[in-house]
C-alpha cells in the first residue's frame, strides 16, 4: 500500500467525489492557514508600523499631519496600495491634503466590453506630498488593532508554518490508514 494513496477502494465506505481527494483537502486547508499567517504578519508588522509611528508622533489632526518621509517610512508598492482610497489603512489613516496629492485622471475605458474602471482606479497619488494623520475618534481602535505586542515575529511565523506542515503531512499519512482500519472493522462485523 502506498503511503499517500487515498484513492484505494473501500468495501463499505463510499466517497462520491473522485476529484476532491483527501490529499487535496488537507493541503488546501494547510494553504489557507499559511496564507492567513502571511497576511496577518504583513498587516501587523508592515502596515501596522505606519499606524504605530503616526500615533507615536501624535499626528492626530490636519495641523499635525506628517508625510511618510517625516515618519521615516519609504513608500513601497504594498504600502501605497493600502494608502489609496478604499485601501486597508484608510479606515484609520486620513489624508490632510487630498487636493495636493490626489490627481483625478479622465475615465479609462476597458478593452473588455467597454466597461469603465471602478471609482478610485482613475486617481493618481503623490505619496511624497501626502500628509497623513489618525483622527482622535479612531486612534484607540487603530492602536489596539496594530499594537506592537500583538505583532507576530518572523521566527514565530516560521515555527507556525513548520508545525502546520508537519501536521498536514501527519494527517495525510494517518487518515487513509485510519479509514482503511475503519473499513476493515465494518467488513469484519458486517458478516
Amino acid at each position: 500500500m502506498k503511503i499517500f494513496d487515498d484513492s484505494l477502494p473501500y468495501n463499505h465506505l463510499k466517497f462520491y467525489n473522485p476529484i476532491l481527494t483527501l490529499k487535496w483537502l488537507i493541503w488546501g486547508v494547510w494553504g489557507g492557514f499559511v496564507i492567513g499567517l502571511l497576511l496577518t504578519f504583513y498587516h501587523k508588522a508592515y502596515l501596522g508600523e505606519v499606524v504605530r509611528r503616526l500615533i507615536k508622533k501624535e499626528a492626530t489632526s490636519n495641523d499635525s499631519a506628517l508625510t511618510l518621509a517625516e515618519i521615516g517610512i519609504k513608500p513601497r508598492r504594498l504600502l501605497t496600495r493600502a494608502l489609496k482610497r478604499g485601501g486597508s489603512l484608510r479606515k484609520y489613516i486620513s489624508v490632510a491634503n487630498p487636493g495636493e496629492c490626489e490627481k483625478i485622471l479622465p475615465q479609462k475605458k476597458s478593452f473588455l466590453r467597454g466597461k469603465v474602471f471602478p471609482e478610485g482606479e482613475n486617481v493618481e497619488y503623490d505619496f511624497a506630498k501626502m500628509r497623513l494623520f489618525i483622527a482622535e475618534d479612531v486612534k484607540y481602535t487603530a492602536a489596539v488593532r496594530y499594537d506592537e505586542k500583538k505583532k507576530i515575529s518572523p521566527v514565530r511565523l516560521i515555527v507556525f508554518t513548520a508545525v502546520l506542515t508537519a501536521l498536514a503531512i501527519g494527517v495525510t499519512i494517518a487518515v487513509p490508514d485510519l479509514l482503511r482500519m475503519l473499513d476493515n472493522f465494518i467488513t469484519m462485523n458486517s458478516d
